[in-house]
Parts: structure tokens; sequence; C-alpha cells
């Protein structure tokens, strides 16, 4: 019995499994009644019974070919470790692609005006959904954007404000800025535009709270890390996000409000045969260890699966980092993982890093990855500001031989 228990274990999934089923088959068989998993957090679930009834050897997690559209983040905590000799391996079944995507296809487009295609997602309209990137057949599409192709450049710095109870001056360098004119305006979906702005070594992705057209003045909701026209006039920037840009193929435009989104098409797209995906969720993977209370992930491996489909978010006082986007988090993210690995992975189509070794991870491998179509950029490993122990410090970590590229889309 003890050598049983000690035996190497396999759990199959498929997107055509059944999170009821045994998931020790690699197919469902002839009568429907077992098969393999359809999830891989059910798959999670299932090695963690597996070691409360006793078993001590090594697991297999296989997932077979397809898509598996995640309804959440695949979590990985403490209890889904594995051990040296008997490690956890999430892996692609023989050759196949299994594809862990935090998207959901889009379908049901119409024609609309000016040849643009329009959908109605009623989950957009009612405030559950609402997303920040389009990929179409695999290609990151431009969300509506003025100019198309060029910048916009700062007219001047905002005048002081007086402050009404002192009648000091106060310096709005940091959160308005004066435009030439036509450049913004009081559109009716301002409240959902952003305005870029280029600092030297960094990018402020602002929200708009007024425009004054009559003084030139757009102030923001919250401030720039950099007072703006700090390193000299004519500081670029551009306007995203309304209505009024959507004016160039490939363009896409969210109307929040109506739950509606807008498609500008590329020549040569077809309606009925794209495959349009928006990103649900902001995460793809987490191993959420605790190094400050000595709570690790560890010897679990991710190897030949590809993760796609990440959004990234902004605050209502927009972002704005010193520089390097340091606050920006990543689509797989790890605290406290030792003698972890990610290797053979694609991490694509996402909005922020791909993968972020954040706090207490050691030990820990990511090799022979593609990490490509970033938010920001592609690995990242320890914090900005250094760790009060040297448990929480992120150390001993090799990044070997991955292929990283096409990034800084939003950052």
């Amino acid at each position: 019995a003890q050598a049983a228990m000690a035996a190497p274990a396999t759990i199959y999934v498929a997107p055509d499994g059944n999170d009821g089923w045994s998931g020790r088959l690699a197919a469902a068989n002839a009568e429907g009644t077992d098969g393999p998993l359809a999830t891989p957090a059910g798959a999670r679930d299932a090695v963690r019974r597996l070691k409360a009834a006793g078993a001590t050897g090594p697991v297999t997690v296989s997932l077979r070919g397809g898509t598996y559209e995640l309804a959440a983040p695949l979590v990985l905590e403490p209890e889904d470790s594995g051990t040296a000799e008997a490690p956890v391996t999430y892996a692609a079944y023989a050759d196949e692609q299994p594809v862990l995507s935090g998207g959901r296809v889009i379908r049901g487009w119409k024609e609309g005006p000016e040849g643009l295609w329009i959908v109605d997602l009623p989950e957009v309209a009612s405030g559950e959904w609402s997303f920040r990137q389009l990929f179409v057949d695999g290609r990151r599409r431009t969300r509506a954007r003025d100019p198309n192709d060029d910048y916009f450049y700062i007219a001047g710095k905002a005048p002081p404000k007086k402050d009404a109870s002192t009648g000091k001056p106060v310096p709005r360098d940091r959160n308005a800025f004066l435009f030439a004119p036509g450049e913004i305006a009081p559109w009716p979906d301002v409240a959902d535009a952003e305005v870029v702005v280029f600092h030297s070594w960094e990018t402020s992705r602002l929200r708009i709270a007024e425009v004054n057209e009559a003084e030139r003045l757009v102030a923001f909701t919250g401030p720039a890390h950099w007072p703006f026209e700090r390193w000299g006039p004519k500081q670029r920037y551009y306007v995203e996000n309304v209505r009024a840009a959507l004016d160039a193929p490939g363009e896409w435009y969210l109307d929040r409000a109506a739950g509606r989104l807008y498609y500008h098409p590329m020549p040569g797209e077809e309606m009925a045969r794209i495959e349009a995906v928006a990103p649900r969720l902001a995460r793809l993977v987490e191993f959420r260890g605790d190094p400050d209370s000595a709570k690790w992930v560890e010897h679990v491996t991710l190897r030949g699966l590809t993760f796609r489909h990440q959004d990234w978010t902004l605050g209502p006082e927009g972002h704005s980092d010193p520089q390097a986007a340091v606050t920006v988090p990543a689509a797989v993210m790890a605290d406290g993982a030792r003698h972890c690995a990610i290797e053979e992975c694609e991490i694509s189509h996402v909005g922020d890093y791909g993968i972020w070794l954040r706090r207490g991870c050691k030990q820990n491998r990511i090799q022979k990855n593609r990490i490509c179509d970033l938010g920001a950029g592609g690995v990242r490993i320890g914090e900005a500001a250094m760790a009060g122990s040297d448990e929480a410090e992120s150390s001993g970590n090799v990044v070997d031989n991955n292929h990283v590229f096409d990034g800084g889309h939003v950052y």
C-alpha cells in the first residue's frame, strides 16, 4: 500500500472533460461516465485530494490541447506544493497545445454606420465587465486614439491656482497642462478618456477631471509623478479611448455606458471569419506563498503551457510611476515560490508584465519560454525596495534562454 502511495500519479484535463469525473483517463470512456477533468483549477483540487488521501509520489497534471477559458486565475498555494523527490508538474499532454486564456471570444457582430462593426455586450452595460484590450485573429488591435500615428505636444504649463484660504499660488504642473486648439475637447465620453503623456523615461496614463476650452487647459484626477515640461517644452502626448478618435482601420472603442463595442475592420477582414477575444482577468496564474510567515509554494513546474489574454487595470487617479513601470503587476505573479519552474511555456497578449517573481522567491527557473505582445516588459525579479529579511528577498533565480519580444504596448 505504501508503494502505491509513493507511485507517480497522473491527472488528465481536457476542454471537453468534466470536473465531476476522476481525471484518471486521458479521454472520455465509451459510456461517457468517466474521463479527464475540465479545468486547471479542478485538477489542482484533485491533486489536493490525492495528497489528503496519503499519496506521496510525484504528480503530473497533463493538459490536453485546446482552449481553457479561465473563470479565475489558477492560484497555487503552499498546500499545492510538491517536494524534491515528488514534484507537482502541470504540463502539456504529448505534443498538444493547451491554451489557458483569461479572455472570451466575442460573437454576434453586426454592420454599423461608417463601415464599423458593432456588438452589444450586456455584461458591459450592467457594469460586470470592462476591458482595455482587443485581439483579432491573434493580433493586438489599437484602442481608438488621436493622433493615430503621431503625437500632440503640450502647449505650456498650467498657471498656478490660488488657494482659497491662504491666497497663495498652488502649482498645477503635475495635474494639468495647456493644449493647442482642437486637441482635447469636453467629449460626451470624456470620463472614459485617457491621456498618455511621455516623460523622459516613463509614461503616465491620466484620467481627465476637467476640460476648459476657453483657457485650453486640461486637468487630471491624479498627478503625474514628474512635472509636465520639466525637461523642456513640447512634451509628447496622445489621447486614447474616446469615440471621436475611432477613425482608422484596426481601431476599436468600447462604449461602457451603452455596453457596445465598435470595431473598424482591417482591409480584407470578414465578420464571419474573424476571432475577436477580449480579456476578462487581470491575472492568469498566482503562486501565492507568504514569505513573511515562512509559507512557501515549492517544487511546482509549469511546462509547455500557453497563457494568454490578461488585462491591465487603471485606478481612478490614473497611473504614473517614477520609472520602469515599477508598480505594474504581471500576468503570472509569484510570492514565496521556491524551487519552482516555468519552462517551455508561452505568455502572450497580456496587458502588464509577463512574469514577476515578486517577494521571497528563491531558486526558481524561468527557462525556454516565449514571452511576447506585452503591456510592459517580460520578466521582473524582486521588489523596488529592499526587503526587511533575507527570506523576503527574491534571490538565486535563473532566467535563461527565453525569447522576450514585442513589449511596452501599454506602459
